[in-house]
């Protein structure tokens, strides 16, 4: 029975082959687009799964409050993975990473500058899971001086020979034996390495200090063990060792401290959550958000009901086509339930072939999307059966919810009013069925006003002027690799033709500035604020074109501005409270000593840290001992003097890596992910109203068709082409306009709530959402303006033969 309902539908395909085919591909671009959704979707809900006990996974998180600044960041400090091991009986491991930057190394003749290079503990390979391509897990880490490599590492300097056991330099004079080679982490992991050591050749200073934070703190709690418990067991641990010393630090004891509302609490922070829902201070790389994946939802959800509701229109609005077939269906004794498996099973089987093409194309599509928005998705990602299930699902589900209503509509049809012609077709013969068009127009207004905020949001970020001078500026790394060289080397820099300036700093605008502890001249100790960090030569802020609003730079000539002068931006003399800042002291603490600083400057606010966060109050101090990178303003042929500068490098290093890249470049990289979405989200919204405009298109043939006799007699009566295209398009204005007023507040909330990502963002204008309404409307004539005009066009005389 059921295979006679799909010969008949696939015969009733073929015979209207010109709009089976507009259902066809109207369904299958909707399907693309949602399938290719699905897939970045499950990509960033799959993050950190991969590991095998990622449910028992936590990492520490703190929670402080320290005068009026409440401080979350998901860095901790160098004794808890000892601690929790120790004190806290539902712990069955712990561990600590933490971030020591780029560095170079070198095998043989191959040298190279290394990123994202970590201190270790040998517990993390009993936590997190590796794919090991070399060496006994057990035993990696657990010696001084070794170091675990990626396989990509590996053949970068070894080739294909085995890499276990050989020994790898580190900034020219630092041993490290190779114990251990792995697998890169998958993409979606929260962080990443290339390579990670046990030791480090000098002290950290705050390895074993409580207060102190640089270190990333991940658990593993046994099975059945809440999370919420061990928190709370730890939480008194952190109390005892944490309250002396704050006490020790502000002076006073806990109880007054605890009456300015001072905390200091960690929180077990699920491993599966960092990516989507975690947007702390000092995260170990950036994470996504839940706003934007559900944004991306949305959108897949909403292009497909625009390709169902097409399918909708165009069957119900042929229904006079089909009306002589029900009848006499119905006559020879065909029950409305299998009319309805009859026509549900023709809109399954059009969703099946839908669905064909479909998978052909995201198969086409998913490598040029994966590398436009720097993810990889595949197929085998999701694996056969989710695919194949999926897939079958969505057709299924598609086919169900695109085919319910014409097959309820048609098989409700009366044989009597069929045989006397009572049947109505088109867009005016349903209430529902304009109700749907107008659902289409929503959406495509709101995806619309989507598209024009995103598209400004993310011009303003890279025409925003961020305080500083970014374009010319030539950063080269790891000049700590110089030694007592470095102030020669810049003296050399600047006599090279092309370079205008050159300064050194120790931390770049983007994500590469911490934060200290302060408090106002004769402030009470226990009113601390935290401030942004900034530490740098004296040429620096001048070369760089940060300017100041009142006082002086550092001078090398005053002796006492390489220790005990700052400066400050204005958001630190606003925090401050000061409002002739230059001449006063700020003090600062670093570990459990305090010094007072005199304030020399004060600048504009400035950007530096991505437009995601508001400016934050900052301190400028002189740098001491190996800075870490040298800035240089150039200009001419860029080219000519990279390799002049490459040169000098080399000459004066000793052969160590040069690495050298432009200060605007790296600023992109930190919203390279926003403008990928965005232009993935205007790709999404074009699509979702291509669609639209091509089951208006179909409509508007039948419309136009039903109307053929009455188009003719109002010719014949006198009516001009003009009065008759109107008559054809007034219905529908009247229908876009009400979806304005319906899209109009539902795009607001959804933008406004996208933007809130952003510290600084444009302002959505009224303007805006008339724009959109008017190019929705524009798209909508113009698409059943040729249409229109062939119908006016027409001889009245064939038209009144219609029939």
């Amino acid at each position: 029975m059921i295979s006679n309902y799909f010969k008949i539908a696939l015969r009733n395909i073929l015979k209207r082959k010109g709009y089976s085919l507009i259902n066809i591909i109207g369904l299958a671009i909707g399907m693309s687009c949602f399938v290719l959704i699905s897939f970045l979707v499950w990509d960033e809900f799959s993050f950190d799964r991969f590991n095998e006990h990622a449910g028992r996974i936590y990492r520490l998180t703190l929670d402080a409050q320290v005068g009026e600044k409440l401080f979350l960041t998901a860095k901790s400090s160098g004794p808890l993975s000892r601690s929790l091991r120790e004190t806290v009986p539902g712990v069955e491991e712990a561990t600590r990473i933490r971030v020591v930057g780029d560095h170079s190394m070198r095998f043989g003749d191959r040298s190279f500058t290394e990123y994202r290079l970590y201190l270790a503990d040998s517990s993390l390979f009993r936590i997190f899971s590796f794919s090991v391509v070399e060496g006994d897990e057990s035993s990696f880490l657990t010696q001084p001086s070794t170091i675990v490599i990626t396989d990509l590492m590996a053949r970068k300097y070894f080739g294909d020979t085995p890499a276990l056991g050989k020994t790898l330099i580190m900034d020219g004079n630092v041993p490290y034996m190779v114990c251990g080679v792995v697998k890169p982490l998958p993409s979606a992991s929260h962080w990443h390495f290339n390579s990670l050591v046990s030791s480090w050749p000098r002290p950290i200073d705050d390895e074993g200090y409580w207060i102190g934070n640089s270190w990333y703190t991940y658990v593993l709690l046994k099975s059945g063990v809440p999370a919420r418990q061990a928190e709370s067991a730890f939480h008194s641990v952190v109390e005892e060792h944490v309250r002396p010393l704050l006490m020790q630090v502000f002076g006073t004891d806990w109880k007054n401290l605890a009456s300015t509302g001072m905390h200091y609490r960690y929180r077990f922070q699920p491993l599966t959550d960092i990516h989507l829902y975690s947007h702390l201070d000092e995260e170990i790389e950036p994470t996504g958000a839940i706003s934007t994946v559900t944004m991306f939802i949305m959108i897949g959800v909403l292009i497909l009901v625009i390709a169902c509701i097409n399918f909708m229109n165009l069957n119900t609005a042929r229904s006079a086509h089909r009306a002589k077939e029900i009848g006499v269906r119905k006559v020879l004794g065909s029950q409305r339930s299998q009319l309805v498996l009859l026509f549900l099973s023709e809109a399954i089987l059009l969703t099946f072939f839908a669905m064909i093409l479909s998978m052909g194309v995201v198969e086409q599509l998913l490598p040029s999307m994966s590398a436009f928005i720097g993810k990889q998705l595949s197929f085998s990602a999701m694996g056969a059966p989710a695919i194949v299930g999926g897939a079958l699902v969505l057709v299924l589900v598609v086919g169900l919810m695109a085919g319910s209503y014409p097959a309820f509509v048609l098989s409700s049809f009366q044989p009597v009013k069929v045989l006397k012609g009572e049947m109505r077709s088109g867009m005016r013969s349903s209430r529902l069925r304009g109700l749907l068009v107008l659902t289409q127009f929503t959406i495509s207004i709101i995806l619309i006003v989507g598209t024009i905020v995103i598209y400004r949001q993310l011009r303003y970020v890279q025409s925003k002027d961020l305080g500083f001078d970014k374009d010319q500026m030539l950063v080269i790394d790891n000049t700590w690799l110089l030694g007592n060289k470095t102030e020669s080397f810049r003296e050399l820099m600047l006599k090279r033709p092309g370079v205008l300036g050159a300064a050194y700093t120790q931390n770049l605008p983007g994500n590469d500035i911490n934060s200290g502890a302060y408090r106002a001249e004769g402030g009470d100790k226990s009113k601390l604020m935290m401030f942004r960090q900034l530490w740098a030569d004296f040429e620096f802020l001048p070369m760089i074109g940060i300017k100041l609003r009142e006082g002086r730079y550092f001078s090398r000539e005053i002796a006492s501005d390489s220790t005990y002068s700052v400066i400050i931006n204005q958001a630190a003399a606003k925090a401050l409270g000061y409002s002739q800042p230059v001449g006063r002291t700020v003090t600062g603490f670093f570990g459990l000593g305090e010094r007072a600083m005199k304030i020399v400057g004060v600048t504009d606010d400035f950007h530096y840290e991505p437009l995601h966060l508001p400016i934050l109050p900052t301190v400028i101090m002189v740098s001491h001992g190996h800075p870490t990178r040298i800035v240089l303003k150039v200009h001419g042929n860029i080219p000519e003097i990279r390799r002049d500068l490459n040169e000098q490098w080399t000459a004066i290093s000793g052969g160590q890596p040069f690495t050298a890249y432009f200060l605007d470049q790296q600023l992109e990289t930190y919203y390279r992910r926003d403008e990928a979405e965005g232009m993935l989200f205007a790709i999404l919204s074009s699509v979702g109203i291509l669609i639209s405009c091509l089951g208006l298109l179909g409509l508007t043939m039948y419309a136009a068709e039903q109307r053929t006799k009455e188009l003719g007699i109002r010719k014949v009566l006198g009516a001009s082409g003009s009065s008759l295209t109107v008559l054809l398009t007034k219905e529908l204005v009247g229908i876009v306009l009400l979806a304005n007023l319906i899209a109009w507040p539902i795009a607001y909330f959804a933008m406004n709530r996208w933007l809130q990502d952003f510290a600084y963002r444009v302002e959505i204008g009224w303007w805006v959402f008339a724009l959109a309404g008017s190019v929705a409307l524009l798209i909508a004539i113009l698409t059943i303006s040729y249409q229109a005009i062939k119908a006016v066009r027409a001889n009245p005389v064939d038209a009144l033969k219609y029939e």
